[in-house]
């Protein structure tokens, strides 16, 4: 079979992925955690503003959050809710992570790993790399690895060269600098490094290849290297970050090499590694993939080191310098190519147990198969957002833009906000640290009540959120739950100051009265997930 026709099937194969969500639509389910419940939001509301491309605006979240610090205009994610609503701006999204993950792979193993050899496998590598669940607001941070080092790979041969830029561009369009480029860049300075040293040619090609990848970074963050550079004059609620317990650490860094990071993709890592570190005696044929390896796991442990001196330090402002696990998911899918190349009889166990895996913590495919099956009810994206509710409640409360603000209470900021209401709370990567401890005046009486929830906050504190210590942190509590709060402590004064008129909550505050809220009204609809109670202040 011809490389044109692998193409076509593995197009196929992830069309048929999304088929369900072509047929359902907007009664999908998609992730929720780290993705409906901020960027979309954000992004949304952008979009809706006409603000995209306006940077002196700020994002009607946490009271007034700088648009600058959203991220580049020219990021194929955010073109994309340009053009498409929301929720077909997130499928295309995901479509084209998986089909660059697919084709960055297969022809990076068929013309550089494999080298013509096994066609086959490295279809089927190349299709278990793109299930890998990586997250869709990411671009293809995660997923795109392989497209670069084919990039890069085909300009330290000096061939193809146009067609290479062009896929160094489309990576820094759609992926994020602080996620993986930064990384990604490290890893390729230092292998140009050894390069150099080793054949005492310098390799210019792939240097004019980094450096055209690091200035297209600079110039499509230059809000990001303005704020470092003291340009916004604010300092980040990041420099409170707060390391975790040293085996705490330790743990998550064993995870992270056992099945990757769920925010880079998770993935089974340990079991190709191990193979191929064990087993593989052609080690002299893959001397250039043994030292990627070596590389990319010393650059991980020092990533762990760096993350400890870090955050115990309070050096670096919150910068996490451990992920170059963003690029672990490419390197684990590349071995397994080698071994099931090397090793037929793993051919017969080890494709079938990633598949199962991988669609096994496949959020976006679990938690749609469980909520058609009955199993669970979570909300679909239109009953996550429920913009026909927030219409009505928007209309009975005569809710004014540029007069009312609102915080949620039991519900994620980000559903308020995406039906264009102005919220002091919300969940955001990088805010005032100022507002922070504004905030923290508010919600001090639950953190009192509660240590975990004042570590979450205090050493945390990026979801800036009106926590109950009855509710936890969970904060999808649907219709029917049942649930209620009995005594919250808040300082309602400290939330006016804010500015915030409304307190939406998902669940009754029993004591409301005793705070100053008044209940306004209760809304919900016959498909809605939500019972939304308004309490004006």
């Amino acid at each position: 079979m011809t490389k044109s026709r692998y193409c076509l099937w593995g197009f196929l194969i992830i069309l048929l992925y999304f088929l369900p969500n072509i047929i359902w639509g907007e009664n999908s389910v998609l992730p929720i955690h780290d993705f409906l419940d901020s960027n979309v939001a954000h992004i949304h509301a952008m979009v809706e503003s006409g603000t995209v491309w306006d940077f002196d605006a700020s994002l009607p979240i946490l009271s007034g959050v700088p648009r600058a610090s959203a991220g580049s205009p020219l990021n194929l994610r955010v073109l994309l809710y340009c053009i498409l609503p929301p929720f077909w701006a997130i499928i295309a999204g995901l479509f084209l992570i998986k089909l660059s993950a697919f084709l960055g792979m297969f022809f990076l193993l068929t013309g550089h790993v494999l080298k013509g050899r096994g066609m086959g496998v490295a279809f089927l590598a190349s299709i278990l790399f793109a299930f890998v669940p990586f997250y869709p607001d990411y671009g293809i941070s995660s997923a795109g690895i392989p497209m670069l080092a084919l990039a890069f790979l085909n300009l330290w041969e000096g061939r193809y060269k146009v067609e290479s830029f062009v896929l160094i561009g489309y990576f820094a369009f759609f992926s994020s600098l602080v996620l993986s480029g930064f990384f990604a860049c490290v890893v390729l300075a230092v292998m140009l490094a050894v390069s150099w040293a080793r054949s005492k040619k310098f390799p210019m090609l792939p240097f004019v290849g980094l450096c055209f990848l690091s200035a297209l970074y600079i110039g499509l963050n230059f809000d990001l290297f303005l704020g470092f550079w003291g340009g916004s004059g604010e300092v980040s609620h990041r420099v409170e970050f707060a390391a975790e317990p040293l085996l705490a650490s330790l743990g998550t860094s064993l995870s992270a090499f056992l099945v990757s990071q769920y925010h880079a993709g998770t993935c089974l890592a340990a079991i190709p590694v191990a193979v191929f570190l064990l087993f593989v005696k052609r080690f002299r044929e893959y001397r250039t993939l043994r030292f990627v390896t070596l590389l990319l796991l010393s650059l991980m442990l020092l990533g762990v080191v760096l993350r400890e001196v870090f955050l115990r330090s309070g050096f670096g402002g919150g910068f996490q310098p451990d992920r170059f696990y963003f690029l672990y998911p490419a390197l684990v899918f590349t071995l397994l190519a080698v071994v099931l190349q090397e090793m037929p009889a793993c051919r017969k166990w080890m494709p079938a147990l990633m598949l199962v895996v991988n669609l096994g913590m496949d959020v976006h495919f679990r938690d749609n198969l469980a909520t058609r099956l009955g199993i669970t009810d979570y909300p679909s994206f239109s009953q996550y957002f429920d913009t026909a509710l927030f219409d009505r409640i928007k209309a009975d409360t005569g809710w004014a833009e540029g007069r009312d603000k609102c915080a949620s209470l039991a519900m994620h900021p980000a559903v308020a906000e995406y039906n264009g209401m102005y919220t002091v709370d919300g969940y955001y990567p990088s805010y005032p640290l100022r507002y922070k401890h504004e905030f923290q005046r508010v919600i001090q009486g639950e953190l009192d009540k509660s240590a975990s929830l004042e570590s979450y906050f205090c050493g945390w504190g990026s979801r800036c959120y009106v926590f109950s210590s009855e509710l936890g942190t969970k904060y999808l509590w649907g219709k029917n739950s049942g649930q209620k709060v009995d005594n919250l402590s808040i300082d309602t004064r400290a939330l006016k100051e804010l500015g915030c008129t409304w307190l939406f909550s998902a669940v009754p505050i029993e004591n409301a009265a005793l705070l100053g809220l008044s209940l306004e009204g209760v809304w919900e609809g016959e498909n809605s997930f939500w019972r939304v109670y308004g309490y004006r202040l």
